[in-house]
């Protein structure tokens, strides 16, 4: 859906971040800064599409176009997958309005999403030296090393002073929550989620990525209360159904339970194999082994013969192990 992000963006960033009207927009005062950003939501509940882009570059082409127009314009080239058009349009922002913060994040945004996250960190950092304060810039910097660098404690530094500022910033809470379950530190973790749940509670994935923490740290009944938790809030793919059905067969050991999560996954998403590979382990567990057959069929089909073949060794052996230490252990 396209939307006029330009004045959402431009406008909801000066707002969330609390400063001062930026240089970039000095013909707007602050009661009008409220009343456009009051028409971007409008435009954004109505799901206005927008005007289209061969208007917005006769628009653009035009002596004196604004800053919106054309940022708007780089908007609807990104959506459109234009990126070398999108870089252009920014560039030009950049270029006469060197404080049009937006125009960076988009920048950085655009470059990790092209593959080049080292442009996407020098555009972020270029924002970052002109406004330290805001917030989704400091979000923004502290994603990119994270995303494809791995450089944690820049990121965990930067998204800690994010949230020094705006405590209530989900996306950060979040982004430090999975950067601490790839170190192992499963308590920090935790207790991120936690934070970003008593922010936006009705959310049923943040429910789904504590429960994974719980789940990795082999806390099974959190782990279930939480899956369970994000299904009744709407969040219901086939990755929840699979974690569910996986707690089950590992945590408590109910084979039929765990059975009919993973049933639930597979009609979600055909074409899992690890999801096949455990409904045939699950049947086998509660002796109905030519069902666990016709799923290590499923296997064979979809060419995953390694896993196929993993079924045959473990209803080979007796007794059936209980939970899946046993393929990690062999």
């Amino acid at each position: 859906m396209r939307i006029r992000r330009a004045m959402i963006n431009a406008i909801a960033v000066t707002i969330a971040a609390g400063s001062a009207n930026p240089a970039w927009a000095p013909a707007y005062g602050r009661e009008q800064i409220e009343q456009l950003y009051a028409q971007a939501e409008q435009y954004a509940s109505q799901g206005d599409c927008g005007r289209s882009v061969t208007s917005l570059e006769n628009e653009t082409a035009q002596d004196g176009a604004g800053v919106e127009i054309i940022y708007e314009l780089a908007t609807a080239y990104e959506q459109q997958g234009s990126y070398p058009d999108a870089v252009r349009c920014l560039e030009r922002i950049i270029g006469q309005w060197p404080d049009f913060i937006p125009a960076y994040k988009s920048l950085a945004e655009i470059h990790e999403a092209s593959g080049d996250p080292a442009a996407g960190l020098r555009y972020a950092r270029r924002a970052f030296q002109r406004d330290q304060s805001n917030t989704r810039l400091l979000y923004t910097y502290g994603r990119l090393p994270y995303g494809r660098q791995f450089f944690y404690a820049r990121a965990r530094d930067l998204l800690n002073r994010c949230l020094a500022i705006n405590s209530r910033h989900v996306a950060a809470h979040i982004l430090l929550a999975r950067i601490d379950m790839n170190e192992f530190r499963y308590d920090s973790a935790i207790a991120h989620m936690e934070d970003a749940i008593a922010i936006r509670p009705g959310d049923g994935a943040l429910y789904y990525t504590l429960g994974t923490i719980y789940h990795d740290k082999s806390i099974g009944v959190r782990a279930i209360e939480c899956f369970k938790k994000a299904i009744s809030l709407g969040h219901r793919d086939a990755d929840v159904y699979y974690r569910l059905g996986l707690s089950y067969y590992d945590f408590v050991n109910d084979y039929a339970q765990a059975c009919s999560y993973f049933q639930k996954a597979a009609e979600s998403d055909p074409a899992s194999a690890m999801t096949h590979f455990m409904l045939a382990l699950s049947y086998a567990q509660q002796r109905m082994i030519p069902v666990a057959m016709a799923e290590k069929k499923i296997l064979d089909t979809l060419g995953r013969h390694d896993l196929s073949r993993r079924v045959d060794t473990f209803l080979n052996t007796r007794p059936l192990p209980r939970t899946m230490g046993f393929f990690y252990n062999s």
